[in-house]
């Protein structure tokens, strides 16, 4: 599962190097993104327009089907997408096949009720949180997504990001991460041409790179905080075993 991630690189062209698009868009680091259907929180994907070309835009993280005709609010849980499942349940097969896309980022959040390995250290209902990176350097995760038309008209764009089963160092605090793209694997995630399963089998078979990771300071819990103290160390008090 990733229900939180960080898009905080020193330079926003990083982004256009690491991509090779152009980044016309006017971004902010972000510490907390959240999933969320709702409009003005959209986080940037890279995804492969109508003329064939890659593109940098904004979407909600939290996939809505271009066949969607209900209500937004009855939308199931969308903002993961299992990776075992993108090719069997026909809510993802379609933009697994032809929208696949890539989720910039600069670390990610997981909870965990209690500690890990000493899951008896947590109050009941608590939640420690995690943090996880590669030294909070520029990558992505795999990510599908979709354009939907709103009773108004207007197209929204959204994304799911891909997960699959934890590694040995990541289960002690969950049993799923999110899908991480090598980037010799990038073009051909994106390439519309190769079938959705020719694709994710040729990012699996590079192997799921270890993150590094470290228990974060509670203040990000709190998906209405925004800034640099939500991907920030636990104090030491409450730092545990890690």
């Amino acid at each position: 599962m990733c229900g939180r991630y960080s898009l905080a690189p020193d330079e926003f062209s990083q982004i256009q190097l690491e991509f090779r698009v152009e980044a016309k868009l006017e971004l902010a680091r972000r510490y907390n993104i959240a999933p969320t259907w709702s409009p003005g929180y959209e986080p940037p994907i890279v995804y492969t327009n109508s003329d064939g070309g890659d593109e940098l835009g904004l979407a909600r993280w939290w996939m809505i089907p271009s066949s969607w005709a209900r209500p937004l609010e009855a939308l199931p849980t969308s903002f993961n997408a299992r990776a075992e499942e993108l090719d069997r349940r026909r809510f993802w097969k379609q933009s697994f096949e032809s929208r696949r896309c890539l989720v910039p980022a600069t670390g990610w959040r997981e909870f965990t009720a209690g500690t890990p390995r000493t899951p008896s250290a947590g109050e009941k209902g608590h939640k420690a949180a995690f943090q996880f990176h590669y030294d909070h350097a520029l990558f992505a995760f795999a990510g599908v997504w979709d354009a939907w038309k709103s009773p108004g008209g207007d197209e929204v764009r959204s994304f799911a990001i891909v997960t699959v089963a934890a590694t040995e160092m990541v289960l002690p605090i969950h049993d799923r991460m999110p899908l991480v793209v090598n980037p010799q694997f990038y073009e051909a995630w994106l390439d519309r041409r190769l079938p959705g399963a020719q694709a994710l089998s040729s990012v699996l078979g590079a192997g799921a790179r270890e993150p590094s990771f470290y228990e974060a300071d509670p203040r990000g819990n709190d998906v209405r905080r925004e800034g640099p103290e939500c991907i920030a160390a636990a104090p030491a008090k409450q730092m545990g075993l890690f």
